[in-house]
C-alpha cells in the first residue's frame, strides 16, 4: 500500500545517508515476512529473575500499603504527619497537634455549625478537650474554641467539601 511504500522510500533516503545502518528492507513483502515473523517468534529464554533489593522501591513499596491499609479504615489525612488512633482517656480517638478534625456539634455562640472543618491547635489534658482553630478557605480565623474531644471527629474518604458564608454581626 502507499504508506508502506512511503516508509520505505524514507528509510531508503535515511539508509543512503547512514550506510552502516545495519540490515536493509529490500521490498515492502520482505518488510510484511520479518514484521510477521517477529509476531510470531517466541520470546528468548531469558532464566529465572534475579531479585535485587532496592531500598528505595523497598519504601515506595511499603507506603503504598500503608495508604492502601489506611484507605480502607476510611480515615484521610490531609498532613504529613499521619493520625495515630491512639485512645484518649475517654475512649475517644486522640488527635496530634495540627490534625484536620470536623465538628460534630452546632456552636452557634461562635458561628460554627457541624461539618465544619478545624485544625488542633492544642491538646487539653490527654484528649479530654482539644483548642481547634476553624478557617475560612481564605486563611482567616473565624473561630478558636474548645471542644470536648466528642464533639469532633476525623476526616473520612466520605466527606466532602461545602462552602457557606460567614455571618458577620
Amino acid at each position: 500500500n502507499g504508506d508502506t511504500r512511503r516508509f520505505l522510500d524514507q528509510m531508503d533516503s535515511w539508509l543512503a545517508e547512514h550506510p552502516d545502518a545495519g540490515p536493509v528492507v529490500n521490498s515492502p513483502e520482505e518488510l510484511q515476512a520479518r514484521t510477521h515473523a517477529r509476531a510470531h517468534a517466541k520470546p528468548p529464554n531469558r532464566g529465572k529473575p534475579c531479585l535485587v533489593h532496592d531500598p528505595i522501591i523497598a519504601e515506595i513499596h511499603r507506603t503504598r500499603e500503608a495508604l492502601y491499609r489506611e484507605r480502607e479504615a476510611e480515615t484521610l489525612v490531609l498532613k504529613d504527619e499521619p493520625l495515630t488512633k491512639r485512645v484518649s482517656s475517654v475512649g475517644q480517638v486522640m488527635f496530634k497537634n495540627h490534625a484536620c478534625v470536623v465538628l460534630t456539634k452546632n456552636l452557634p455562640d461562635e458561628g460554627l455549625e457541624a461539618g465544619d472543618v478545624g485544625t488542633v491547635a492544642h491538646i487539653h489534658k490527654d484528649g479530654v478537650a482539644y483548642e481547634v482553630e476553624f478557617m475560612t478557605l481564605t486563611g482567616e480565623t473565624v473561630a478558636v474554641v474548645t471542644v470536648e474531644a466528642s464533639h469532633v471527629r476525623p476526616l473520612s474518604r466520605c466527606d466532602r467539601a461545602h462552602t457557606r458564608e460567614l455571618q458577620t454581626a
